[in-house]
């Protein structure tokens, strides 16, 4: 039973987190209901969860039918003699052999007239001098207990027996052999540091460590799900294994900086629990070790060597500073690092609390005397300088610019934000105030920040509207309103007049930026004035401005060695520089499918980076794995990547990852999947004219259309216009090649996919990328005349890094194996076909791993018999399936609906199925089938001719 509820509780707590064990001895306390009794102990620092697992382990003593008392030290009552006893037989009922020994212990407490004393006056903690006498309470309590647990098992729980009275503690003490001897079992919990002051003398101590890193990051996944690997490892970093702490840290933060998406404070809120907790430990102290203990609070995260710590401490005048650090020390305040000799609190969150509650004079203090002895280069110094000036200081405004110059190439755009908030705030002259909140308003929206960039923006108002300010504000006003809306419109109205207001020669990186963020807007949207307009300013332009422009406008015509100027741009770009233009390297290597080149980047990116740099990132890794087969990763990646998103607040990054889940999905043949992600992301996009967005719904539709063997409706889906009239991306209608010519040769079109294929290798498409080259030359091979398939598929197949891709190399393989197999060369045709079926079933492509068996089961089933040069042999799976219904005499709607085809789809099969039979009209096709031995029903097992065709719902059209 006690096996049974742990499973029970585990399934919906995280109470067990790091506590098995623990758990485990409990549990064994209860293992015979029958024999002894025990007394356990749970000990541990405040927030372990002592008493939450007694409180567990009270329900589940009660599930077992144990009778349970339950008493708690409170430390304003510890005067009260016997208070605790008295809290643990309330409950018993008032019956006979409970009533004397009651009185007794009632007039121990004072609720009864007082009749003995004990005779030494002898008192504790405090408490009275008349004490009532030990020997008649001891008995009286003895007997009652006893009385119970013959009843019923008896469980007594003692919460806090640390700030029981001393009279109930030493009854507890004296009796606690005859109490375990009658079966009683006893747990209690108390706190670490009080263990050396109580009797153990036959107690079994539990003691509740900190959790490991592991086993918090386990209760965060719990109890947390939505915060970001950064944020949690901070977290992790400053609970210090405190269970309570790490379980009320996240609710202190807002819901921007749980995703990531705006940065943490210098200082984490503890919760209120853990603060009441955190002030006992310094209560007390006087104040100028306060102080020196505010000094090592606020001399950041990773702490300060104690040299430094006195160097400041000296600087503000603290005379005794060596002497209180020794204290510390000893009283378990802080701990010196062994590899570093940093100073850092413990638990870290003690430092937080100091920040936090200080006096805003001690804290003023604080930081000039940091700024005292702190180099210039020192990226806290601006910090505290800011913290330190209360006036409007111009000179110390100045100091923060350049502090926030080192922090953006050390330490990212937003901390570089807020070195400039705050030397905003700082300046008396409007002008630079309204310059440095611009900027500070385009930082923090660059590095995913957004709330403090949408306060900004707010600060400013419409005070800021004119030259570089105003445009730079502008700058800002787009990028957060592309990111956390999803709307290109404010870039495509805005930037022209930013790209007008900036100095060519003052702000050249502010200009760059101007350009990527409207050829941005201009891949969302296509819209031709943008385009114009990014093209105009796009010459002398950095080289990343310029790659993204030419693999993104015209990719046929200008991406022509892209993937080596990728390469060439990387190697140049500093680590800083790389972070800034982020978003513009990964468009541009999704462009040229150059992904896996480049993968250090993206893992750099995703390790320091904000939060949509991050899912920047992970789509490139999420189009990189649908692309070399790792299907399942990407459909994980990019459905963690879509919920970071969405809590961070970034519709467009959300619905871009939904896109390319929706890729694995349509492959797969999920025509349900596919369906939901039309009805959840197609009406936002045709709503805000994302032609990029819907250009990738198409080539889903298109791909989902293909794995089910609808080629009518894929290459309908392939050539439709967007909605309003909106022409598709070009990168992603030249990436869909394949699909298209695919579904044009299959639904009869063959001379249109021969011209498309043609026109791609004059516009120069195998020279973007290897993966481009191939692409094409599959595309190459579908399209080959009938006596030419077997070179054309042996030369794709022979490529270099082919097998890179290997959804495409088996469908290849699938076009080769059926030729080969209608060629008459079966052995060649089922090593081919047996290739590509593999491949498919291993990516869960389901629809195109049954069209490989179908062709494999053709093979077999293929006979001598018919005329030379005709025969079922000669067709594909999915036209001998059309010809079986033909031949039980179903119309072509019946069949549609039967095959998920349309009408056309199936006339279209009809029309090539004709001349391989070597027939005329439909009548004939049964005889022709019989002949060569392929005649069987394509019904269901045990339907009649009257059975209802499958239901259509899901079918794309």
């Amino acid at each position: 039973m006690w096996g049974q509820g742990e499973r029970a509780d585990r399934a919906g707590t995280t109470a067990w987190v790091g506590r098995r064990s623990q758990w485990t001895a409990l549990g064994d306390t209860l293992a015979d209901p029958g024999g002894a009794g025990s007394t356990v102990w749970l000990t541990g620092s405040p927030g372990t969860g002592r008493t939450e697992l007694l409180d567990r382990f009270g329900r589940r003593a009660a599930a077992d039918g144990r009778r349970l008392l339950r008493a708690a030290g409170v430390a304003a009552e510890r005067t009260v003699p016997y208070g605790v006893l008295h809290q643990l037989v309330w409950p018993l009922p008032d019956e006979s052999g409970y009533s004397a020994w009651r009185a007794v212990l009632e007039s121990a407490v004072g609720t009864r007239p007082a009749h003995t004393r004990e005779p030494d006056g002898r008192s504790d903690h405090g408490a009275r001098e008349d004490a009532p006498s030990a020997a008649p309470v001891h008995e009286a309590v003895r007997e009652m207990l006893t009385a119970a647990a013959r009843a019923r098992p008896l469980v007594l729980l003692l919460d806090d027996i640390h700030l029981a009275d001393a009279w109930s503690v030493r009854a507890l003490a004296r009796m606690r052999s005859e109490l375990d001897a009658a079966g009683v079992v006893t747990v209690a919990t108390v706190t670490i540091d009080a263990l050396a002051t109580l009797d153990t003398a036959g107690v079994r101590i539990l003691e509740l460590a900190p959790l490991t890193a592991a086993e918090a990051t386990m209760l965060l996944r719990a109890r947390h799900p939505e915060l970001v690997p950064g944020v949690r490892d901070r977290v992790i970093a400053e609970a210090g294994g405190n269970p309570l702490a790490l379980t009320e840290l996240p609710a202190r933060l807002t819901p921007c900086q749980r995703a990531g998406a705006a940065p943490l404070p210098d200082h984490l809120p503890p919760g209120r629990r853990t603060d009441r907790m955190l002030a006992h430990r310094v209560r007390g102290l006087p104040a100028e070790q306060s102080f020196t203990l505010l000094l090592c609070a606020l001399a950041g995260r990773d702490g300060r060597p104690a040299h430094l710590v006195l160097d400041a401490a000296r600087a503000a005048g603290v005379a005794r500073a060596g002497e209180h650090l020794v204290a510390a020390v000893a009283a378990g305040l802080l701990a010196a690092d062994p590899a570093t000799g940093r100073l850092r609190f413990r638990p870290p969150l003690l430092g937080a609390w100091m920040a936090l509650h200080s006096p805003a004079a001690d804290q003023r203090r604080a930081h000039r005397a940091w700024v005292r002895i702190l180099p210039d280069r020192d990226p806290l110094k601006g910090g505290h300088a800011a913290a330190a000036s209360p006036e409007p200081d111009e000179r110390v405004a100045r100091a923060l610019d350049r502090m926030s110059r080192w922090a953006g190439r050390s330490r990212g755009e937003s901390e570089a934000a807020r070195l400039l908030a705050r030397g905003a705030a700082l300046s008396p002259d409007p002008a630079a105030r309204a310059w440095r909140i611009a900027r500070a308003a385009w930082l923090a929206a660059l590095g995913g920040d957004h709330g403090l960039a949408a306060s900004l923006i707010e600060e400013a108002g419409d005070t800021v509207r004119a030259g570089r300010a105003g445009a730079t504000l502008d700058l800002a006003r787009a990028l957060l309103a592309l990111r956390t809306e999803g709307d290109p419109r404010l870039a495509l109205a805005l930037m022209p007049g930013v790209l007008t207001g900036l100095s060519p020669s003052g702000e050249p990186w502010l200009r760059a930026s101007a350009v990527l963020l409207l050829l941005a807007a201009a891949v969302g949207t296509g819209a031709p004035e943008a385009w114009r307009t990014a093209t105009a300013h796009a010459t002398g332009m950095p080289e990343v401005v310029r790659l993204f422009h030419d693999v993104w406008s015209d990719p046929p015509t200008r991406a022509a060695g892209g993937a080596t100027r990728l390469d060439r741009t990387v190697r140049e770009l500093t680590r800083h520089q790389v972070m800034e233009c982020a978003p513009a390297l990964v468009w541009t290597a999704l462009a040229l499918d150059a992904v896996d080149d480049h993968r250090e980047l993206w893992e750099l990116m995703l390790a320091h980076a904000s939060t949509s740099v991050r899912l920047c990132a992970t789509l490139a890794l999420v189009r990189d794995d649908y692309l070399r087969g790792h299907w399942d990763r990407s459909v994980e990646r990019a459905r963690r990547g879509a919920a970071e998103a969405a809590a961070a607040g970034l519709v467009l990054d959300e619905r871009l990852l939904r896109c390319e889940e929706g890729r694995v999905w349509a492959a797969r043949g999920r025509q349900d999947r596919v369906a939901e992600l039309l009805a959840a992301v197609q009406p936002w996009a045709v709503a805000g004219g994302h032609r990029h967005v819907l250009s990738a719904l198409m080539a889903v539709r298109t791909a989902c259309a293909l794995a089910g063997g609808d080629h009518e409706a894929a290459y309908d889906h392939a050539r439709a216009p967007l909605p309003g009239g909106i022409r598709p991306d070009p990168v992603v209608r030249l990436a869909g090649t394949l699909d298209l010519v695919d579904a044009a040769a299959r639904s009869g079109r063959e001379g249109e996919a021969r011209d498309r294929v043609r026109a791609a290798r004059a516009r120069g498409m195998a020279d973007i990328s290897p993966r481009h080259a191939f692409v094409l030359a599959a595309a190459e091979a579908l399209v080959a005349p009938r006596d030419a398939v077997g070179p054309a598929c042996e030369r794709a197949v022979a490529l270099g890094g082919a097998d890179a891709w290997p959804f495409e190399l088996a469908r290849v393989r699938l076009h080769h194996g059926a030729w080969l197999r209608r060629q008459g060369r079966r052995a060649q045709a089922r090593c081919e076909l047996l290739a590509a079926r593999e491949t498919f079933t291993r990516l869960g492509a389901t629809p195109w791993a049954r069209r490989a068996e179908e062709e494999l089961k053709v093979g077999e089933e293929g006979r001598a018999g018919s005329p030379p040069g005709t025969g079922p042999g000669l067709l594909t799976y999915q036209e001998l399936r059309v010809a079986r219904l033909v031949a039980e005499g179903l119309p072509n709607r019946e069949i549609g609906l039967r095959l998920r085809l349309s009408p056309r789809t199936v006339a279209s099969h009809l029309y090539r199925i004709y001349p391989k039979l070597g027939v005329e009209r439909r009548g004939a096709v049964a005889q022709a089938l019989r002949a060569g031995g392929s005649l069987r029903s394509e019904r269901p097992a045990g339907s009649g001719t009257s059975a209802p065709p499958p239901s259509r719902r899901g079918h794309m059209t």
